[in-house]
Order: C-alpha cells, then structure tokens, then sequence
C-alpha cells in the first residue's frame, strides 16, 4: 500500500497532514496582494486616470525579484492550520482510548489519536482473543497432551478443541496419564482375600489389598464369606464325647480326644481328666447286711439285695444265705 492510501484510510492524519502542509505554504510564501506593477502600457494610459507603480510600492525589488513576505502574510499563517486543525479534530475517530479489539488471534488497542488499530500481541486462536478484557486468554491444552479428570482418560484436540475423552478407567486412581492407559485393578470390590489369619478387602481404588480384620488363625479366614468364622471353642475347654475326654485343638475350631475314660461317667469335662473308677464292673460287695454291686458307671456301688443279717450276706456268690439253708 502506497504511503498516501494509508493516510487516506485515517481522516485525522489525512487533515493533519493538510494543516501542516498549508502551515509550511504559508511561512514560506506568505499572503500577497495582487497588483498591477505596470507593464510597458501603463505609463501611456494616462487618460484612464492610472499611473505607473513603483517597483518597491508593488513589493518588488529593483532587481525584479518579489519581496520576503511582511509580518502581516506570517502572522496570517497560523489562522489558517488552527482552522484546519479545528477540522481534523472535529472528524470522526476510528476507535476509543483504550478500546480493544481482535483481528482474527490479534488482539489489538486504539492508537493514541484514535485514527486506527494497534498489535499489542498475537493469542493462539481467534477463540482465544478476549477483546472485552484486552487479553489473550490462555489454551486449555496442547494438542497430544493427556490427562486424567477423575476417572477419565483425556487426550487435547488441539488449543480450540479442548479435552476429549478416550476412554474412562475403573477408578480415578487407575487413570495414568502419563503411560496414556488405564492401569489394570489389583482386585475387584469388595473382592477379599485371606493372607493368613488376615482377612484382607480390596481398597475402593481397586488398586490394592487392605487389612479388614485378622481371625483366630488362618484355618478361620474366610475368604469367600468375606468374614472370619467363629471359633468352635475356646482355648482350654474340655468336653466329654462317650467315654472320651476332649479338649479345644490349637486353632480352635473343634475338639480333639485327650484321654478315654473306663466308661462316659468317669469322664469329667470340667477338670479336664477322667476319674478313677470306684470299683470294676461286675464286682459285689456287702456293706453290712446290703448286697452289693458295682455301677455301670463304676462310680460306686449299688444295693441289690439285703439279707436278714449281715452275717447271711455273701459277696462271693453275690447272695443272701438262708437261716438254715445255705446260700440263696
């Protein structure tokens, strides 16, 4: 574009540049008079009236060249580019001080004299050129980049696109922005899990094991029931099953025999061991005139029969003897 249509596309420059131009005139030539210096028939033409003019009253030199301008052609100089310059200022402006304005991503301020547009800086896109603010408002991305929103996985389109979801993880702690993937879960909810007696519980962010509670021992840790199974006894406890003395095994989920006792009543749970028998089975004796034998349980004895007289009383056979008739 050639110098005057750029000055011709701004109104206010254009009539600066008059009222200077017109100023410049002005100094240097002056404001002349027009006057007849009296050619070669002026002095024949007395009868009109008219006489010659002098050189010097015409204002110019015996030489013939004309005269500098006197004070009053300078002095009229100025009045004519203040009205010029009245003018300029009276034309309309292009843009207000301190408006803004976007071409496209430039974002651009009104000049000091309000004729035209300035580049203050260059945004990434006409979207992100903010002309009521008068800044550049910065890209939400760089195309390529990633990232995780909660458990989104987010590739940038581009600084006017934005984020775009690829795919959305099973937790946000699974999202891994910088691998660009979804991790796989170390366990599933409420998945569990038994580490020995420890009856673990997969964590909600599905990426690895906590400790939900430890039971007795690892023989009670159950793992599908997600629950430690109650014990079946507790440590030292006795109990009697027939003739057999048991006691609560080591990891407390059942009983075990100890000892078998002579029979089932000579077992005692509650002092933990089997007593002695009282007597054997099948055997009698008499305790005064009484008859007697011992127990199923063998604990003691139990009267079978009294005879008249303790004398008539004969454990060996297991009988009463008649007076006068022998055992019966």
């Amino acid at each position: 574009m050639r110098p005057l249509d750029r000055v011709a596309r701004r109104p206010g420059a254009l009539l600066a540049v008059i009222a200077a131009w017109a100023t410049g005139c002005l100094a240097l030539a002056g404001n002349f008079d027009v006057v007849d210096t009296g050619g070669p028939d002026a002095a024949l033409d007395e009868d009109a009236g008219q006489h010659p003019v002098s050189p010097v009253d015409a204002g110019v030199d015996p030489e013939g060249s004309p005269s500098l301008p006197d004070a009053r052609s300078r002095a009229d100089a100025p009045d004519l580019a203040a009205a010029i310059a009245e003018a300029a200022a009276a034309a309309p402006s292009v843009c207000g001080s301190g408006q803004f304005q976007c071409a496209g991503p430039d974002l651009q301020v009104c000049n000091p004299d309000r004729s035209g547009w300035v580049t203050t800086m260059t945004c990434a896109s006409a979207a992100h050129c903010d002309a009521g603010h008068g800044v550049c408002t910065p890209p939400p991305c760089v195309a390529g980049q990633v990232q995780c929103s909660g458990s989104n996985l987010q590739t940038c389109g581009g600084p006017d696109t934005g984020w775009t979801t690829m795919t959305t993880c099973a937790t946000s702690a699974l999202c891994n922005a910088d691998s660009g993937a979804c991790t796989a879960p170390a366990c599933s909810p409420n998945q569990h899990r038994c580490n020995g007696a420890e009856l673990d519980v997969c964590n909600t962010d599905l990426t690895d094991w906590v400790a939900a509670t430890t039971c007795i021992n690892a023989s009670h840790c159950d793992a599908d029931g997600g629950q430690c199974a109650a014990a079946a006894c507790a440590p030292g406890a006795y109990l009697c099953s027939g003739k057999d003395l048991q006691s609560c095994d080591a990891n407390r989920d059942g009983y075990k025999t100890m000892q078998t006792c002579a029979t089932p009543d000579l077992c005692d749970a509650a002092s933990g061991q089997c007593d002695a028998p009282a007597c054997k089975a099948g055997d009698t004796q008499c305790k005064g005139a009484d008859l007697q034998q011992c127990n199923a349980g063998q604990t003691g004895w139990t009267t079978v029969q009294t005879c008249l007289l303790a004398p008539l009383c004969d454990a060996k056979h297991k009988l009463c003897i008649l007076p006068g008739l022998g055992p019966h």
